[in-house]
């Protein structure tokens, strides 16, 4: 351990005299990944039953997108520690990227009870309960999390979405409406002004229905972003 760092310190020396030399840039870098994997290992090593273990070998294996060990480290995690922040959430999002929608809610949910004031445990929430067809429980969990926190294009969007799922064209015209008010530029915006296009269109308003798609197309005009 101690002789890899002198390594390192030894080579950071040598790189402020000669920063251009691509063979020294190589060895640093590789004598700074080898002094991490090491770490790494002490812990796993030293404590290798503990929660924080577990929940940093699955941020390793997420990294290279083993799912499903990335899976079994966090549910080992909570195994250990089962009100632990942030790792509910964690898996919830392994979860769903596995495609589990129903199991991704559930950590979901135990999320938002951890920490009721996180507007992406109930964005997410709210994403996978529309994603299984629960519209109306997806608009409730989304419109919480839009109260936490107000203004944002990605939360307005989905609330859309769910409440027009939801048959409430009323609020679904009013999430987009707000979103065009907040940022009429991006992909986002696109998106809102298709969604109103079609809410438009199905209620007869032909007009405003066309505004919409125009305004859709603009946005997705090459070279227009």
């Amino acid at each position: 351990g101690s002789r890899s760092f002198q390594d390192i310190v030894d080579l950071q020396k040598a790189l402020a005299r000669q920063p251009e030399d691509v063979n020294l840039l190589s060895a640093f870098s590789q004598a700074a990944s080898q002094a991490s994997k090491q770490a790494f290992d002490q812990v796993l090593k030293s404590d290798a039953t503990s929660a924080r273990a577990h929940q940093v070998l699955a941020e390793r294996y997420l990294e290279s997108r083993r799912l499903s060990e990335a899976e079994r480290e966090y549910v080992e995690s909570l195994r250990l520690k089962p009100y632990a922040a942030n790792v509910h959430f964690a898996l919830g999002n392994v979860l769903a990227a596995e495609g589990n929608q129903p199991a991704a809610a559930a950590q979901f949910r135990i999320e938002s009870k951890l920490r009721p004031l996180s507007a992406d445990a109930f964005y997410s929430l709210g994403t996978v309960l529309l994603q299984q067809g629960q519209a109306s429980a997806a608009v409730a969990e989304l419109a919480h999390a839009d109260r936490l926190r107000p203004d944002t294009p990605q939360i307005l969007l989905v609330l859309g979405r769910a409440a027009l799922a939801a048959n409430d064209g009323a609020q679904a015209e009013a999430s987009w409406t707000k979103l065009l008010g907040i940022d009429n530029r991006s992909e986002i915006a696109a998106a809102a002004h298709l969604g109103l296009a079609a809410l438009y269109r199905k209620a007869g308003r032909s007009q405003e229905s066309d505004r919409e798609t125009a305004a859709y197309e603009k946005l997705r005009k090459p070279g227009d972003h």
